[in-house]
């Protein structure tokens, strides 16, 4: 899991794609929306899927901010920063979490796999796409990155 504390301002000069990866996933909390959206481009796209209760498409900071506000009121307990894979390419990453929650209403405790491509612009994300297939999500990166060394697309279980 990434660690809080590794989460700077919204300085990003020279950030790879893992430690942006890394900032996003340790801001992406109900309470940390102001980090979270300081790492997100002024232009952001972020395209949910189907795996999400509200699908659409988010543009800018305020559709970010009310989009997520929405989701996060519907969980309690929520993290998504148990990293399985990831995928690293020149100017986008693919990551795969695993998601663990509890429903505000229902009480049930839920956990799933989430997996989605970040493009990255100006050391900022720029656009989001969620897959429900996170093979889907890594094979995008695949595609476009350099060949990677194994420790770039290797599960992050078996890192060390």
């Amino acid at each position: 899991m990434y660690r809080s504390e590794e989460v700077g301002s919204s300085e990003h000069k020279g950030v790879s794609n893992r430690e942006l990866c890394r900032r996003f996933l340790d801001a992406y909390h109900p309470d940390r929306l102001d980090d979270l959206l300081a790492l997100l481009h002024p232009e952001i796209e972020w395209a949910t899927t189907e795996t999400w209760v509200e699908r659409g498409v988010w543009h800018g900071h305020a559709e970010v901010r009310s989009g997520l506000r929405r989701f996060f009121s519907e969980w309690e307990d929520f993290s998504n920063d148990e990293v399985e894979a990831f995928s690293d390419g020149v100017d986008k990453f693919a990551v795969v979490t695993r998601m663990r929650g509890r429903s505000r209403r229902t009480h049930i405790p839920t956990q799933m796999r989430t997996s989605g491509v970040f493009e990255v612009r100006d050391e900022l994300i720029v656009r989001i796409v969620g897959h429900s297939d996170p093979a889907d999500a890594l094979a995008a990166v695949a595609k476009s990155a350099a060949p990677a060394s194994p420790a770039e697309t290797e599960p992050a279980s078996d890192r060390s």
